[in-house]
């Protein structure tokens, strides 16, 4: 496997695309509201036409541009010098923050894998999964009883037999060798060593190693994550890849599916390297194609600072026609509706009316109204909702955002109004920068 060659030019995400000619529908999406759509679907970062040419949509990482995969992309983030792999870590300190990562990213294990750029600051998708994994371990998988399954076993028994006698076997290393207290026998066994837990295991060594000697894990981490290995005590590991296209979920331990599909990713990643002798695919560390939806993780990473104000906010609350606005705040005198824009048009006294018709549509909602205010009325004795609703756009602005969202948002925001709209305004929040000291940027 040679270096793989990648077009040329410095793609970001939202950033345009020149390409000589027309590309079919294998390439691009209808258009850019299908963005919005589950990310496995999404084809080459979201490209779509706009205007005479064409767009990426707010996606980054590597990917095959042709199907005959011999050229590669690479999509970087809009924002100089953004930290994302910050931003996802905030997020995973929250439970309900949390369960909503998978759809964050999505690792192409079926395609071929891609060696990439080697440049400064390279988009890498690896240190996400395995803290997103180890994560998950500890704070979730080990505080339940390991999954257990029939495996089969194979044991020279001594005086007694269970299940069936392997007569052959028998007769080689028994009979002929007089061991008559000996009997060859193959049996299942109920036992925490299935496959499954091998692939955990498998994984758990792999990317703690990694991130010891690759990532440089601080201390603290590695002495917490560390702990996780006594739970797996009686668990052995996998000895290939091909063994896990026969681990499936049981539908008994469902809270196994989300750590089976990171494990997998991970032990992926790591046997490839090995399968081959090629000298270039072990230097250079080839990747899987892979993307990530930087407009879910912003707005993931301020659902987590949101939470963190006190408030009563409820995430994707559902109206009416399944129309659904990121957050609602239903704390008693600062209802409102809020939308993350990861736009930047907001950083200036400009705003998008799309935007501003969405989060109207949103405060006129029945279903979200009564989700806010319930059965509560007014001293009129007519519904609470037939008020007007304020609405906040929260965007990014790494030059005069708020380092964290304060208590009293809702008054703060008052300062930051959208002009030209009753009951509109907006709030900056900065985000986490590689090169700054962890939490000087990413108080979330």
């Amino acid at each position: 496997m040679s270096v793989t060659p990648f077009i040329e030019g410095d793609f970001r995400e939202n950033g345009p695309f020149e390409y000589e000619g027309e590309l079919d529908s294998e390439h691009i999406n209808v258009s850019n509201e299908e963005n919005e759509q589950d990310i496995k679907k999404i084809k080459l970062f979201g490209l779509h036409k706009f205007g005479p040419g064409y767009s990426f949509g707010y996606y980054i990482g590597l990917g095959w541009f042709n199907n005959d995969k011999t050229q590669a992309i690479y999509v970087r983030p809009k924002i100089n010098n953004l930290d994302y792999n910050r931003m996802f870590m905030s997020c995973l300190e929250s439970k309900e923050v949390r369960k909503h990562l998978s759809s964050v990213y999505d690792v192409r294990l079926d395609e071929k894998f891609i060696i990439p750029p080697q440049q400064k600051n390279r988009v890498n998708l690896l240190p996400i999964i395995i803290y997103h994994y180890l994560f998950l371990l500890k704070k979730d998988l080990i505080k339940k009883p390991l999954m257990k399954a029939y495996i089969n076993r194979q044991e020279n028994l001594k005086a007694k037999v269970k299940g069936k006698i392997m007569v052959s076997s028998h007769i080689k290393k028994n009979i002929s060798n007089y061991r008559e207290d000996r009997i060859m026998c193959f049996f299942d066994e109920y036992s925490p060593d299935c496959p499954a837990n091998r692939l955990l295991h498998s994984a758990y060594k792999m990317g703690i190693q990694y991130l010891k000697t690759v990532e440089q894990m601080q201390e603290r981490d590695a002495v917490e994550y560390s702990s996780i290995e006594k739970y797996f005590d009686e668990i052995g590991y996998l000895h290939s890849y091909s063994e896990t296209a026969k681990i499936k979920t049981n539908p008994l331990y469902m809270h196994y599916k989300e750590p089976l599909r990171l494990a997998k990713i991970i032990y992926r990643y790591f046997t490839y390297q090995y399968e081959t002798n090629d000298k270039t695919v072990q230097a250079n560390k080839p990747m899987p194609p892979f993307i990530i939806n930087m407009a879910t993780l912003f707005e993931l990473y301020v659902y987590t600072k949101l939470l963190k104000t006190g408030h009563s906010i409820e995430y994707h609350p559902r109206g009416n026609g399944g129309e659904e606005p990121d957050f609602i705040d239903k704390t008693e005198n600062s209802e409102m509706i809020i939308d993350t824009k990861y736009k930047e048009i907001y950083t200036t006294n400009s705003y998008d009316r799309a935007d501003i018709r969405q989060l109207s549509g949103y405060a006129r909602d029945t279903e979200i109204l009564k989700k806010i205010f319930g059965k509560v009325k007014d001293t009129q004795g007519n519904p609470a909702w037939d008020t007007i609703l304020d609405c906040l756009i929260v965007y990014p602005d790494m030059d005069n955002g708020l380092d964290k969202i304060p208590e009293d948002f809702n008054l703060e925001m008052k300062n930051h109004k959208i002009e030209n709209f009753h009951k509109f305004y907006k709030l900056g929040t900065k985000l986490p920068e590689m090169g700054t000291a962890a939490g000087s940027r990413d108080q979330a």
